[in-house]
């Protein structure tokens, strides 16, 4: 806007100024430096352009695929370009009508393609300015994900997946370079993709209801795949604020799942409860505690907002069973002095949802409780089992005076 309205104040200036009537009279050297002005016009245009591929091939290569492919079919910059010959082909028509025809008051003409020259300077910022996003790959994320989303808006199912390798592939690269806040972007990109899709997939007419299922069911499976290809890349690397992002992430497509229909809500909970397994086994025990808290929510969230009634949800609730059960195993086994009470108040928790509120009246809510009360009683028995025995250091205190004791007598 700056370049418009400091050509409207030129123009006014023009009008009152007899630097115009001057044009009348001696044309030539105006019709001249008009043609110079829009051929740098052009040229500057197509220099921004030219000079952007070499960075743009590189962002190709080390951080953004299909950047090249968006850029080249970019419907703003068609726009952009076609603005910007449709000022040098004005400036030429009022070149010609300056030197030879004389249809319009000089005076006027001037002050038209004054006014028409800052639009497209503006024009040409704002092709700079998107050229310049594209080199960055937090825009391009953003701008692929608007993309992504419009694409879903429209129906056009097929391309979800192909979005979804490009968002992997980001993240991939991004955690290659240690970019930690692209790959979380990347992967946040994937979670409203999959948000928006599955309330598109909703209200859209299929040829029968297991087509329907079919193709969400391989859509799901194809984002998770790829969700977990990007974890067990940042568990490699020990990456735990990562691996706590992704496991949050499959939580609320597990939200998303159960909006969608209940009986898809326990896939990104297996997911989780698989991920999550993994990152204790390299010690990650802030994971654990982060999907323990998740799915805590997760549930809460399904009893509160989604309408059970007449629906079966044993397999989503006993996988979150499933999944605390394991977890506080292995939080156990890699600390053995870890308070027992803690470990499973996720568990009582979770059975105090279905002692109260709706889910009490639920006719899969005894098995799921029995399910729970099996775990409870578990971690129980197992407090009082270590209630009865020694610390553990005056266990190693005895073992080490068993061995003195016996080396005595075999000195002896």
């Amino acid at each position: 806007m700056t370049g418009t309205i400091f050509s409207i104040l030129v123009a006014i200036f023009l009008f009152f100024n007899p630097i115009a009537k001057a044009v009348a009279v001696n044309p030539i050297p105006f019709g001249i430096l008009l043609f110079l002005i829009g051929a740098i016009t052009l040229l500057s245009a197509l220099l921004i352009t030219l000079f952007s591929w070499g960075p743009l091939q590189k962002a190709e290569q080390h951080a953004t695929p299909g950047v090249m492919r968006t850029f080249a079919g970019d419907k703003n910059l068609k726009l952009t370009a076609t603005l910007i010959i449709v000022f040098l082909i004005l400036t030429y028509v009022f070149i010609i009508d300056l030197l030879f025809i004389h249809a319009f008051n000089p005076t006027y003409l001037l002050m038209g393609w004054t006014i028409i020259l800052g639009i497209t300077i503006d024009v040409i910022k704002h092709l700079l300015h998107r050229v310049m996003n594209y080199l960055d790959p937090r825009h391009v994320i953003e701008y692929f994900g608007e993309k992504a989303e419009e694409s879903v808006r429209k129906s056009d199912f097929k391309t979800v997946c192909d979005w979804y390798d490009t968002f992997s592939e980001i993240s991939m690269k991004a955690l290659a370079k240690h970019d930690t806040t692209l790959c979380l972007n990347s992967i946040d990109r994937m979670r409203s993709l999959t948000k928006h899709y599955l309330a598109q997939a909703k209200n859209i007419h299929f040829n029968d209801e297991e087509a329907k299922g079919d193709h969400v069911n391989y859509t799901l499976f194809y984002f998770f795949q790829r969700v977990e290809m990007i974890y067990e890349s940042a568990l490699r690397q020990k990456l735990e604020p990562v691996c706590s992002h992704i496991v949050t992430m499959l939580g609320k497509a597990a939200i998303y799942c159960a909006k969608f229909d209940i009986s898809v809500a326990h896939y990104p909970l297996f997911y989780l409860g698989k991920l999550t397994n993994a990152a204790q086994k390299k010690k990650l025990e802030e994971v654990g505690s982060r999907s323990s808290l998740t799915m805590l929510e997760v549930a809460k969230v399904i009893l509160n907002e989604v309408d059970l009634q007449y629906v079966d949800i044993k397999e989503t609730f006993l996988t979150i069973v499933n999944n605390m059960h394991q977890i506080a195993q292995e939080t156990f086994r890699n600390n053995k002095s870890t308070n027992i009470n803690l470990l499973i108040q996720p568990l009582y928790q979770l059975k105090d949802l279905f002692l109260q509120g709706k889910a009490a009246s639920h006719q899969d809510t005894p098995i799921i409780l029995s399910n729970i009360d099996q775990v409870l009683n578990e971690f129980t028995t197992l407090e009082t089992v270590l209630s009865t025995m020694p610390p553990a250091s005056e266990m190693e205190k005895e073992k080490q005076e068993m061995e003195q004791t016996e080396n005595k007598e075999t000195d002896g």
